[in-house]
């Protein structure tokens, strides 16, 4: 056990670096277990998630800035959630519940390749019935 706590900064250091970068933050674990044949109870799977003051998930700095700002507006809104894709897999941030169209926001990171922006220009062509907004300015 104490193996895999050491190992916890390497997994999550992500999340761990957000909520310290952000007092208002939240670091949430959540985590599935099982009995081991002595009846203990053993963490099979778990996760860390850092949310914002207002308990929106996020994942970067910027995530965050766009968090904030929708929080501000006061606007429906429908936060992403990543679950098992990849870090490097694009996924709208958050859709803007905007009648007649909802309006997917996305945050492309500074590191994204061109097949980055390949697969998001993909994703985003597959989605017709949203508007895009990559790269959006000022909310």
């Amino acid at each position: 056990m104490c193996l895999t706590i050491n190992l916890w900064p390497l997994r999550f250091e992500n999340e761990i670096v957000l909520w310290g970068a952000d007092q208002a933050s939240h670091l949430i674990a959540i985590a599935t277990f099982g009995l081991s044949p002595a009846g203990l109870a053993v963490v099979e799977e778990m996760a860390l998630m850092v949310v914002a003051q207002n308990w929106m998930l996020y994942e970067s700095a910027y995530e965050k800035k766009l968090v904030d700002a929708l929080a501000r507006r006061k606007e429906r809104s429908v936060k992403a959630l990543r679950y098992n894709l990849p870090p490097d897999r694009p996924t709208a941030t958050a859709i803007l519940q905007i009648q007649p169209r909802p309006v997917g926001l996305y945050v492309v990171p500074p590191s994204a390749d061109r097949s980055y922006e390949e697969v998001l220009g993909a994703l985003v062509a597959s989605r017709p019935e949203c508007l895009d907004v990559a790269r959006s300015g000022r909310l």
